[in-house]
């Protein structure tokens, strides 16, 4: 049984395509986490987690490690190509 296809918003698909093209969520000391520049709602970083469109680089390491942060999946690249 094949689940439900991801839909992306164009703001859910350009952070995507940022982490597609080697970039990383990173967390800022007011915990907001970030691409570019460019910050993401809540219900933004709720939405790739929920659905392991994004995974932290080094789980191991503590989030706020500089360095680490979120990475795009698999599952993630998949969505971008619908």
């Amino acid at each position: 049984m094949e689940s439900k296809p991801i839909k992306l918003t164009p703001v859910q698909r350009q952070i995507l395509e940022a982490l597609a093209n080697g970039g990383m969520l990173t967390l800022d000391k007011t915990n907001s986490l970030s691409v570019n520049g460019k910050f993401l709602q809540p219900i933004t970083r709720e939405f790739f987690t929920s659905n392991k469109l994004v995974t932290r680089l080094n789980k191991a390491s503590d989030i706020k490690s500089k360095g680490n942060g979120y990475v795009i999946t698999d599952k993630g690249r998949a969505a971008l190509l619908k």
